[in-house]
């Protein structure tokens, strides 16, 4: 593997640009200024697009709920990339902007790091691995990032939406 480590500065810009625009979308109102209850529940890096004047940007809305749920009630199916879903998406509860702040986690997590989190070789066992969120702190696999990042990053991973950033701003 020629894999290169993405630099802490970029990674940390990526993270703060999908947090702005996750704070947009999951504010958004209607025309008479109820909020629509966006989530994206499906923030994966293939869903982060990077243009090369530095804009970043949120794709694929496809899933993204309005106050509904995360299974589809026509499949019975959990709905989003296993390796990118919060414990209680993984678990086929109610959803709100903190499942995308604990799916933020994980992408700054992932970038930091160079280290896939939960992808394990099966459904199943990604699952449980999400479920339990028994993680190694990522300034143990790359001791550049400093005690304050890795604090925010295992608060954005903590398996209680309630001790999570309550919002992505």
């Amino acid at each position: 593997e020629n894999q290169k480590q993405i630099p802490l500065e970029i990674a940390v810009y990526i993270g703060h640009e999908i947090c702005k625009g996750l704070d947009y979308a999951h504010n958004k109102k209607d025309r008479d200024g109820k909020p629509l209850g966006i989530v994206h529940r499906d923030l994966t890096p293939a869903n982060i697009l990077l243009s090369y004047s530095g804009e970043v940007k949120i794709a694929d809305f496809g899933i993204a709920k309005a106050r509904f749920n995360t299974i589809d009630s026509k499949t019975g199916k959990l709905k989003g990339k296993y390796e990118y879903m919060s414990p209680e998406q993984a678990r086929g509860e109610d959803v709100d902007a903190r499942s995308d702040v604990f799916a933020v986690g994980i992408l700054l997590y992932e970038m930091l790091t160079g280290c896939r989190l939960f992808k394990t070789g099966s459904d199943i066992d990604t699952l449980k691995k999400v479920k339990a969120v028994d993680i190694q702190e990522p300034i143990q696999i790359n001791n550049r990032i400093s005690p304050r990042l890795n604090q925010i990053v295992m608060r954005c991973l903590h398996p209680s939406k309630v001790a999570r950033f309550q919002e992505a701003s």
